[in-house]
């Protein structure tokens, strides 16, 4: 059954921001980690889009925060880096 009612769960949520109630607000953390991955490496754009198996505008897209990677783009950065997805996303363990 459709919500009317517009409380649907999914809409607390923004693609624009990382902020999930509970959890302060950050814009971009995602995009932010990602770019400082890849600059850490001395990585261009292209190389990093290259080995993801994506195209080099969307990851451009991620790290300017325009969109979020879905959780199969996010699961081969984290692998890529050798980091849990909670540090990607900035996701704080000590917060239960």
């Amino acid at each position: 059954m459709k919500d009317t009612t517009g409380n649907h769960p999914f809409r607390k949520y923004n693609c624009m921001k990382t902020h999930i109630e509970g959890y302060p607000a950050r814009e971009n953390l995602i995009g932010e980690n990602i770019r400082a991955l890849r600059t850490g490496l001395d990585m261009k754009q292209d190389t990093l889009a290259s080995e993801l198996n994506i195209k080099r505008q969307s990851l451009s897209a991620y790290e300017r925060g325009i969109t979020l990677p879905d959780i199969y783009v996010l699961m081969r950065i984290a692998d890529y880096f050798g980091i849990t997805l909670d540090e990607l996303t900035g996701r704080d363990q000590t917060r239960r």
